[in-house]
């Protein structure tokens, strides 16, 4: 298991083998010595705080679309209210543009609403994986025995 350490020269966080506790070790990001001394905790567990985060944003994300559907179902009821006013003094023209003008401002938010909220859950995604990625290559590079950066 690797204990976390700041080299005392640079403040960079090193990843060392428990067996190094008390020892110099060389700092890959100055090329300096340091001892290694447990003063720096286990850095908080990324992959939980992530999870959260990105959930959040998929909650957002679906947030999103179901305000688009209210707002949208408003407008068009508000369009059909105009309308119906409108045409109990006969059918006009004005009727059938008053409904029209609340249908195309009903489709307009609900496609904002929904690009908003897809694009939530596309970044959502996108982050989840990348810090996967970063979580893989951190293993990978412990089992090598090189000192992960970051």
């Amino acid at each position: 298991m690797a204990i976390h350490i700041k080299c005392e020269h640079c403040g960079h966080i090193l990843n060392v083998p428990d067996d190094m506790e008390g020892k110099a070790v060389r700092c890959p990001n100055c090329d300096r010595k340091t001892i290694a001394r447990v003063e720096v905790e286990k850095p908080p567990d990324v992959e939980q705080t992530s999870l959260t985060s990105y959930n959040s944003m998929r909650v957002m994300g679906r947030v999103f679309v179901f305000v688009g559907y209210i707002l949208a179902i408003v407008a068009v009821a508000f369009g059909l209210d105009t309308m119906v006013r409108l045409s109990e003094q006969g059918w006009t023209r004005d009727s059938l543009i008053g409904f029209l003008k609340y249908f195309v401002a009903a489709m307009v938010i609900f496609v904002i609403c929904k690009f908003a909220g897809e694009l939530s859950r596309a970044i959502a995604d996108i982050a989840e994986n990348q810090a996967s990625i970063s979580r893989t290559l951190r293993e990978l590079q412990e089992r090598l025995g090189q000192p992960a950066k970051g």
